[in-house]
């Protein structure tokens, strides 16, 4: 796959190198259009003269596909370098997932080839992972050509002679097909209905289903005739698995066809637009392929804030789906009668995967062997049942009968493996500290703040994989959860590559991630003094280094931060701040990690943990992650830690009590309220600039209008003047001629003028439709990136639990209230070398109670 490295290199006439470009070019042109470097006409003519030159017999190398782009202007030389590296990393992910399907190479090797390629490519250097693979032994020449040979096979159209033995062949199938639906007349159309799907999905073949019609005719006679699917199933046609799908895909195709007309009635009471039912039934369809669930369309419109609930239910009766009074009730086939002196029931758990058999305090003696397994087969039980021997003996022992017992066990579906983000740095450099020997942290030695070069990757997301789907003992199939997807984003001095699988670094400095997989590079600025007059406010898009302090009544507003000193400043920092003295009489917010020495009458809000070494006085902290003071103490304080805190002493008798709130994060709370209230005020302000287009479309409408009327005017102008001009009038009449093409004239100038001033004015029109247009693309962007931050916000706060915890190792004073997100105390005595968490139990009418456990540490 080498040869399409390079927009330079020579056409190649070998069979295996116009076989990779056969691969390439389809990629290729699809990553083009896509990222807007090309348009599909563009394309279209240079595919077009590619093959002119293909077929015009001559001597001299035929240009390649990327080469004709470059020469026609349509891409730049630097755009299509970038372009083949992500088609050929497209290709080589193919290419590896089927050597990896045929068993020729792991998972991991996989990686570890695509790794050296995103090595390689980051020093400048394009590598197929294919060679890379040959190199290291892992695949041999003719493998290669083997899995590329199949490649093709797999994208190529059928040629003209196969295409007609194909046809022909399908034309047999139909008269086979015509002959079995003639044979099978008898049979009900919803079973017939999963045979004709087995066969268009090639379950099975006609031969099979003829075989399986006639068993059916056949089994007819007898006392419990059996239905066709099962028929399929006992033959060995099909896989109880097959015929779940089929049922899914049946009743798939049944919702479908009325959720259409669900659709038509939203359009038709002016619900929803034609583009969002589209969009919606795109939704459904996604989701059915993804993991075989039945969505209805109404719910997604209602998940979507498109329709109500109301909405949804009164067109559900409109189509008679559900009762005027109810939601859809489900339908249960008649089951077998149960008998009524068993003394034993059959429960299946939730998930679908265990039956138990639940005795009764007497089981009737009566019960025999077939009783119980009609009684289990009753409650939809048909996969994973136990031996008879096993029933048998449990029939046979009395004492075993006073347990429940396991008649089925399903197999469990196999969980998908999430996408993630995999850095090409530490994104967490900034760690809560060492932990030394005797155990204790050190919070001071956090590890070295990463510094990277131009070009440098990194972060590459790596796919989700799909779990593998189980069975329940009903037989119906265990679908696996859905695996996690993220989004690789890229922010200032970050660049994404065409296929969004990569970031790169476009400038040296400090790496940065966000929560929602935003990776940036923030330069580095140096103030050699203090924040002061001399500087005023410092609002910078990167990392500020102060050698001395923030002065009173200035503004640091910066991606990160360090200063010696903070006094009666306000600090907003997106990612860590460390001072290396005190903060006083401050206010701070950080979306990392705050660190000082002492901190006295401030504000701290900070997503990460907050470290102070000494003392925290008369302040109120608010953290996402862990308050940890490990020398010094916490006097009349308000503290919020959701992963905990961890204390050398808390209070004294002289002071007024603290209160510390464990597991409880008044900062995400915050923060998602903040996000919320910024979208609604993007989306206000990106309705106010949508009305200003509109109206400036109207203007331009109306001014053009005026052109066009002004214009007319000042040629039918014209045209009487050449028209006058050329008459010879008698002289009594040549008077009024020339005063009426005075007239004439003026009118012209008088339009022309008119004319020029309304172009003008309609220039200007567009130029400002134009700048509210790109104001309205930067709000919609703001908007997204919003949602992107609260969302992974959200995230963040499912899949972490807080910690309500408190560690105290020296002594916690009388007075202190210690508060967790259901319940609080206040200590009425002094206690020393304590930890108190918020635990959960159940009191003695079986209810929920929370309370603050004390134990000596």
């Amino acid at each position: 796959m080498q040869e399409i490295s390079s927009p330079t290199s020579e056409s190649a006439t070998d069979s295996k190198e116009n076989l990779q470009r056969d691969l390439a070019y389809p990629i290729l042109g699809k990553l083009a259009i896509e990222n807007g470097l090309l348009t599909k006409e563009q394309l279209q003519q240079a595919i077009a003269e590619m093959h002119s030159h293909i077929k015009t017999t001559s001597e001299k190398p035929c240009p390649t596909l990327e080469e004709i782009l470059i020469n026609r202007g349509y891409i730049q030389p630097v755009s299509m370098e970038k372009l083949l590296a992500s088609t050929l990393r497209s290709l080589d992910r193919q290419f590896c997932s089927m050597a990896e399907k045929k068993g020729l190479i792991d998972n991991k090797t996989c990686e570890t080839a695509l790794s050296i390629q995103a090595e390689a490519y980051r020093q400048g250097q394009l590598l197929s992972t294919v060679d890379i693979l040959i190199e290291k032994n892992q695949i041999t020449p003719e493998q290669r050509d083997s899995i590329l040979e199949q490649m093709r096979s797999a994208s190529a159209p059928p040629s003209d002679e196969a295409a007609r033995a194909s046809l022909a062949e399908k034309w047999k199938e139909q008269d086979r097909k015509k002959q079995i639906t003639k044979n099978a007349s008898k049979i009900p159309p919803e079973e017939m209905s999963i045979a004709r799907m087995a066969l268009q999905y090639n379950f099975i073949g006609t031969e099979q289903l003829q075989t399986a019609i006639e068993q059916w005719n056949a089994d007819q006679s007898s006392r419990k005739p059996k239905k066709l699917s099962q028929i399929l199933i006992d033959l060995g046609f099909v896989s109880r698995k097959q015929v779940s799908l089929l049922h899914a895909t049946q009743l798939f195709h049944e919702t479908r066809q009325m959720d259409q007309l669900f659709g038509r009635l939203c359009l038709i009471h002016n619900f929803c637009s034609k583009e969002e039912i589209l969009r919606a039934l795109d939704t459904q369809l996604a989701k059915f392929k993804r993991n075989r669930t039945i969505k209805l369309l109404g719910n997604i419109l209602v998940e979507e804030n498109i329709l109500t609930h109301d909405q949804m239910f009164s067109l559900l009766r409109e189509q008679k789906r559900i009762p005027d009074s109810q939601t859809p009730q489900p339908v249960t086939e008649e089951q077998p009668p149960i008998p009524e002196d068993a003394g034993v029931s059959v429960e299946i758990s939730e998930d679908g995967l265990l039956a138990l058999l639940i005795p009764s305090p007497q089981v009737s003696p009566k019960l025999t062997l077939d009783d119980l397994k009609k009684l289990i087969t009753s409650a939809g039980v048909y996969f994973g049942i136990v031996p008879d021997s096993r029933l048998q003996t449990w029939l046979q022992e009395t004492r075993l009968q006073q347990k429940s017992l396991e008649v089925a066990k399903g197999i469990p579906p196999e969980n998908p493996k999430d996408a993630y983000i995999r850095y090409g740095f530490d994104p967490a450099y900034l760690k809560a500290g060492k932990i030394d020997a005797d155990g204790n942290i050190d919070y001071f030695d956090r590890g070295e703040v990463p510094f990277v070069k131009s070009r440098t990757l990194l972060g590459e997301r790596i796919p989700p994989v799909e779990g593998k789907s189980g069975i329940k003992v009903t037989g119906e199939e265990a679908l696996p959860r859905e695996p996690l997807d993220v989004e690789l984003r890229a922010g200032n001095g970050a660049e994404l590559s065409l296929d969004g699988q990569m970031v790169h670094a476009l400038i040296d400095g400090q790496p940065h991630a966000t929560l929602g997989g935003k990776i940036s590079v923030l330069p580095e600025m140096t103030i050699e003094g203090n924040v002061d007059l001399k500087t005023g406010h410092v609002s910078f898009d990167g990392a500020i280094r102060i050698r001395g302090g923030v002065q009173p009544g200035f503004r640091v507003r910066a991606a990160s931060a360090d200063a010696s000193e903070i006094n009666d400043a306000e600090i907003h920092v997106d990612g860590d701040l460390v001072v290396r003295g005190g903060i006083i009489g401050s206010k701070i917010r950080a979306g990392g990690t705050v660190q000082a020495k002492f901190v006295v009458d401030s504000e701290i809000m900070a997503f990460g943990n907050i470290i102070v070494e000494k003392e925290i006085i008369h302040s109120k902290i608010r953290t996402s992650g862990t308050l940890a003071l490990p020398k010094g103490k916490l006097i009349a304080c308000e503290a919020a830690a959701r992963n905990g805190l961890e204390l050398y002493e808390v209070g004294t008798d002289m002071a007024s009590p603290s209160t510390i709130f464990i597991g409880v994060d008044f900062y995400a709370q915050n923060e998602m309220a903040r996000l919320k209230n910024k979208s609604r005020e993007l989306k206000q302000i990106l309705e106010k600039t949508q009305r200003q287009i509109e109206h400036g479309e109207k203007q331009q409408i109306e001014t053009h209008e005026k052109i066009t009327i002004n214009a007319q005017k000042q040629e039918k102008s014209n045209l009487l003047i050449q028209k006058l001009s050329a008459l010879s009038p008698p002289p009594e009449k040549k008077k009024e001629i020339i005063s009426h093409l005075i007239k004439l004239k003026k009118t012209v100038e008088e339009s022309e003028s008119t004319v020029t001033r309304l172009f003008a004015e309609q220039d200007k029109i567009l130029d400002d439709i134009l700048k509210k247009q790109k104001e309205a693309e930067h709000t919609i962007s703001l908007i997204e990136e919003t949602r992107n931050e609260y969302d992974a916000l959200q995230d963040w706060s499912k899949a972490n639990r807080p910690k309500p915890i408190l560690k105290v190792k020296s002594s916690v004073a009388s007075g202190t209230c210690i508060a967790g997100t259901k319940a609080r105390i206040t200590l009425k005595e002094s206690m020393r070398n304590m930890i108190f968490s918020e635990v959960q139990s159940i009191d003695y009418e079986g209810e929920p109670n929370w309370t603050i456990r004390m134990v000596n540490a």
